[in-house]
């Protein structure tokens, strides 16, 4: 049998639920802190139509235990004139990515309307039904990460994909300041 070990057995930060709206409160081993998170939150959803599931996600984004700094979602399904109407409580479309030929698929992260971040131009690597990504930078505590949302449709070619993510990686990698 596994041994499992919890975060709390581990010491690790452990968050609870918020009882004041301005402040998350975060337990840490014996002490309650109010204080900022030290670290960066994203959701992921492959959404399959966001048109059609946007006041769930609404729903879900409402939770103060969810509140996430970053949301990326894959298949939204939407074209570019109407992914850039878009907005889901305080949260706005930071970089995207729109099928303009086959129906379906796309990716788009979306972020806090607070976090400071700069759109990556990937375009040159998205193949419709192969290759789908968007990424944005963001800036976090004087570092820079870069954050991706990737799709691959089942029916893509696997070898087209895995070259396009490695030229993707590859042209990231450059880009860091090291």
């Amino acid at each position: 049998m596994a041994n499992v070990t919890t975060n709390r057995q581990r010491n690790l930060p452990t968050k609870q639920p918020s009882t004041s709206k301005t402040e998350q409160e975060y337990y840490t081993g014996n002490k309650t802190t109010r204080q900022r998170p030290s670290y960066l939150t994203i959701f992921h959803q492959n959404i399959r139509s966001l048109m059609t599931k946007k006041e769930e996600l609404n729903i879900i984004m409402q939770d103060k235990s969810v509140s996430p700094h970053l949301i990326c979602l894959s298949e939204h399904h939407l074209k570019t004139h109407e992914i850039s109407k878009i907005t889901l409580n305080s949260y706005k479309i930071a970089a995207s990515y729109c099928r303009e030929r086959a129906p379906k698929g796309g990716v788009c992260i979306m972020t806090r309307q607070n976090i400071q971040f700069a759109s990556m131009d990937l375009s040159n690597f998205c193949r419709e039904r192969i290759f789908e990504i968007c990424a944005i930078e963001v800036n976090a505590k004087n570092n820079k990460i870069i954050v991706g949302c990737i799709y691959r449709s089942p029916s893509g070619d696997t070898a087209q994909f895995m070259e396009l993510l490695e030229d993707t990686l590859s042209f990231l990698y450059n880009r860091l300041d090291l």
